[in-house]
């Protein structure tokens, strides 16, 4: 037997009762049977781990203690298989209930076995016919469409592409008039900075193309594509 044997013996029902509710509940064991002989002596037994049923043992005694029931308490170690007669009662032998259960597994399983290849091999035909008629349905619709797809998408991509080339041209480069007032800046504003009252008409666009035809002012590249209105005009104000 590979589990461990726990004893506890009490004076009366209670101290028992009591013994084995604080065992179950204390550690993973299994309560095996409860023995009853003169002088009112009642023995509790239970089976389970080595370290669980000592631990059980304990807390049993324990609570036998507190009720003033408690005889003695033992746990014996993996007991010999020859105590089983001793230990369990000839309706609770674990060889019984191993036997049975292997019986009733093998009664199960006989009819499950000569019925299941019947309906496995139907399954599979059926799948074998159907499967056929659903490639077909899926490959002919693809067929139809392949020639004519490239040619509409191309067509809807390249206007697309067209169409955000020019708005990209216009945000970046503006219409033909801005450059005309860019050009006049350049040739107006080459020599002193202008005063905080001309900087402040001009927009964005026209402060960094100033700035760019200034030598000495203190960004350059793309710090001044990047700058604001206002940081222009502060860096206008410090080469002033």
């Amino acid at each position: 037997m590979q589990l461990a044997l726990g004893l506890i013996e009490t004076k009366g029902l209670i101290g028992a009762i009591e013994a084995a509710d604080a065992m179950v509940k204390a550690a993973n064991v299994k309560l095996v049977s409860k023995e009853k002989i003169t002088a009112a002596l009642v023995t509790v037994k239970i089976i389970g781990e080595v370290a669980a049923v000592k631990s059980a043992v304990d807390a049993g005694a324990a609570a036998a203690q507190r009720v003033s029931q408690l005889i003695s308490a033992h746990v014996i170690p993996r007991p010999d298989d020859q105590l089983e007669d001793i230990i369990f009662s000839p309706e609770l032998k674990p060889g019984k209930e191993k036997k049975e259960s292997k019986v009733t597994e093998e009664v199960e399983k006989e009819p499950i076995k000569s019925t299941e290849p019947a309906e496995e091999r139907e399954i599979e035909s059926v799948k074998v016919i159907e499967s056929p008629v659903k490639s077909e349905r899926i490959e002919k619709p693809k067929k139809k469409e392949k020639p004519e797809s490239p040619v509409r998408e191309s067509n809807s991509s390249e206007s697309r592409l067209e169409a955000l080339r020019k708005e990209a041209m216009q945000e970046i480069t503006g219409s033909q008039e801005p450059k005309k007032e860019d050009e006049e800046i350049t040739t107006l504003f080459t020599g002193p900075v202008p005063s905080q009252e001309e900087l402040s008409t001009l927009n964005v666009h026209k402060l960094r193309h100033l700035a760019r035809s200034f030598e000495n002012f203190p960004i350059k590249g793309r710090e001044i594509s990047r700058a604001n209105r206002d940081e222009l005009i502060e860096h206008f104000d410090k080469i002033r």
